[in-house]
């Protein structure tokens, strides 16, 4: 009776309570009213860094298969030491793009913001100089979403989670078979929306060039603003075949 009350108060107050599963404005509480806690599924976290939201995934789905990636040397050692003693997660010291084989990843000293593509030049300026510094430059692995899907006889991909830095235009485009089959049922992806990297694309564009894949934008959760300007934005994407 007394928590009927109190929400009956916050909602005369113009505010809504939610409880945290059925919370509209939460990524995590949408995908799991999407998959249900319950039921095993399989994970793609791609750009997993130390393993933030590995353990995000594991308390939502204690049942999910996750496969992790993370081409920063350091951030990745950490990433293996945070899943050492948790069942079914696979870490990959890979980066996921467009094309296989070799190429620079550009390491700043804040690890969360390396990427595949250079500092743009404004990039300090905009985000913090604390944030955006180079400090070197290093070779890793780089696969395709198809290759490695193929090379690993992973059949389908649930919830496909991209936090790249700039280049998850990158992944989508090495992810067409995937795509045109219905392997990825849900993409979870972050959006930047300020000058950040060399090369990187346009809010719309990633909206199109998903919607051309047969995905569909579900919600938009988490933005981010820098002196009253949107800097970056969370969105997930439903494949057109994919029926909760």
């Amino acid at each position: 009776m007394l928590k009927r009350i109190i929400k009956r108060i916050i909602n005369h107050s113009g505010y809504t309570v939610y409880k945290d599963s059925d919370n509209p404005f939460n990524a995590f509480s949408q995908q799991g009213k999407l998959f249900g806690n319950s039921r095993p599924v399989t994970i793609f976290d791609v750009g997993a860094n130390q393993g933030q939201t590995v353990a995000e995934y594991k308390k939502l789905f204690p049942k999910s298969v996750i496969y992790a990636f993370e081409p920063h040397p350091q951030a990745f050692k950490q990433l293996v030491q945070c899943i050492r003693e948790v069942e079914n997660v696979h870490p990959f010291e890979l980066a996921l793009s467009n094309h296989n084989g070799k190429t620079d990843f550009h390491i700043n000293t804040y690890s969360q913001t390396s990427s595949l593509l250079e500092n743009a030049h404004q990039s300090k300026e905009i985000w913090g100089e604390e944030f955006m510094t180079p400090e070197r430059t290093v070779q890793v692995e780089v696969s395709t979403l198809d290759n490695f899907l193929n090379k690993y006889s992973v059949p389908a991909v649930d919830i496909l989670k991209l936090d790249t830095q700039g280049t998850e235009y990158q992944i989508i485009e090495g992810a067409s078979d995937a795509f045109s089959k219905g392997k990825v049922k849900m993409i979870y992806t972050e959006i930047i929306t300020l000058p950040a990297y060399n090369n990187q694309k346009e809010i719309h564009e990633i909206i199109q060039m998903l919607y051309d894949c047969s995905f569909r934008l579900y919600g938009i959760y988490d933005p981010h603003y820098t002196e009253s300007k949107l800097c970056y934005v969370d969105a997930i994407f439903l494949h057109t075949s994919f029926q909760p």
